[in-house]
């Protein structure tokens, strides 16, 4: 999958440019503040920083921490709903849970801001630079959370299907508790040639969290189609995990 980007609102991080197609999700580098690229995830990600495979790296023993990769942030998003994953905190003030196989990076946008990203299955196909799944903040100057939710799906399935027509299956937007609406969405791609890699369709998984003042986001992405393709139900458990935490 291949990201498309576009200008993130004021205090959001500034989406990544576009740099071409890919039926494989791309490691994105969005800009600051969060952003899928600020707002169009999916499909094609943008190609990102990523380089190989990171070596794992173990807690201190009885720590009860868990493991971070050699190279990667120290999670810094208190402790994780979920046991045994690591929480990250974006600029926004929002907190999401990682699973121990994706792995996290920093990234800076074009303003300064940093932000965590997280990646599955880096490296696929042989390629350094693309990846089956995805995770970053995203945000929208749209006061309604579900309006907000459905149009970064919208965004999204769009670039996913660059120059077409997405087929975009969405459920509703639903109430999830601490003040968060979350929606599911599957995008079908239009498959081109036999690149066995191609994944057929991309779930899109999209999270709003009331924050202080309006709503932060956050956007998870997946191949799905592929024997690599992350589980749905874990990036479903990751945009679930989604959380605001003023710190």
């Amino acid at each position: 999958m291949v990201h498309h980007g576009v200008p993130a609102p004021p205090g959001w991080p500034t989406p990544p440019k576009r740099r071409g197609r890919g039926l494989l999700i791309t490691a994105i580098s969005l800009g600051v503040a969060v952003s899928l690229g600020a707002v169009l995830l999916v499909v094609l990600l943008n190609r990102g920083d990523g380089s190989g495979q990171h070596t794992a790296s173990g807690p201190a023993p009885g720590s009860g921490a868990p493991a971070v990769a050699s190279g990667e942030p120290t999670p810094d998003g208190g402790t994780p709903t979920v046991p045994g994953w690591r929480a990250y905190r974006t600029g926004s003030g929002g907190v999401f849970d990682v699973p121990p196989s994706w792995q996290v990076s920093m990234e800076t946008g074009e303003r300064g801001d940093r932000f965590p990203k997280a990646r599955y299955q880096q490296g696929a196909c042989g390629n350094p630079k693309q990846v089956r799944g995805v995770a970053y903040p995203d945000g929208v100057e749209i006061t309604d959370p579900r309006a907000a939710v459905d149009h970064v799906v919208r965004r999204a399935a769009t670039a996913a299907v660059p120059g077409g027509t997405p087929q975009v299956s969405q459920g509703p937007v639903e109430e999830i508790g601490r003040g968060s609406f979350y929606t599911k969405a599957t995008v079908s791609v239009p498959q081109t040639g036999s690149d066995s890699c191609a994944a057929p369709t991309v779930v899109l998984h999209v999270v709003a969290a009331e924050a202080t003042t309006g709503f932060t986001m956050l956007v998870v992405v997946g191949d799905q189609g592929v024997p690599d393709a992350p589980a749905d139900e874990e990036l479903a458990r990751i945009a679930r995990s989604f959380r605001y935490d003023a710190g």
